[in-house]
């Protein structure tokens, strides 16, 4: 994966977050995820992701999926690091919802809710995020998945498949969009 050649200080940037990512392979991959997500192509999806990257496929299904990292550690650090950079006296804090529409239904929290690109009803993922705004700047704070209440019951036998199935953590629930990110 030569992720150096597309973005130049990829290595200086990624090389922050080395100790919240211990296995040297998983930081490759991480940083070949990063890359993807800043690259050209509509679908964000491993498969198209892992191939301009030249990542293994599943490699990048594994990362996703099992890799132990410290995310509150990383999330903490990109804060910080963006805070150092950044800092308004007169900036804000943003709380929005945003609609990530889907095609199929097998996509963790994908479901029929109100998706604010379409105007609509429609099959979508919703991220509730909280943007730091200040003077010529904006940047992503932090953001939630937001679980409705179609993958929240209990009850409901494919609900439960299906949480396990992309290992939703139990105390992952359905608390209404705007009280996600007061955690």
């Amino acid at each position: 994966m030569e992720t150096a050649k597309v973005y130049v200080c990829i290595d200086d940037y990624m090389a922050r977050f080395t100790k919240y990512v211990k296995r040297s392979e998983a930081r490759v991959l991480a940083q070949g995820y990063v890359v993807g997500l800043m690259m050209d192509g509509e679908r964000k999806s491993v498969e198209p992701m892992s191939e301009k990257v030249h990542a293994s496929e599943r490699g990048m299904q594994r990362l996703l999926a099992e890799v132990k990292w410290n995310h509150e550690g990383a999330f903490c650090e990109y804060r910080r690091q963006m805070l150092d950079e950044t800092d308004d006296p007169q900036g804000v804090l943003l709380i929005d919802d945003t609609a990530f529409s889907k095609k199929g239904d097998h996509s963790v929290c994908v479901a029929r809710q109100y998706c604010g690109a379409h105007g609509k009803i429609d099959n979508c993922q919703i991220g509730v995020s909280m943007t730091y705004v200040g003077q010529g700047f904006a940047w992503p704070y932090a953001m939630k998945l937001f679980v409705p209440q179609s993958w929240d019951n209990p009850d409901d036998h494919e609900c439960v498949k299906l949480r396990e199935k992309t290992r939703i953590p139990d105390e992952n629930v359905d608390l209404g969009k705007f009280i996600y990110l007061s955690e």
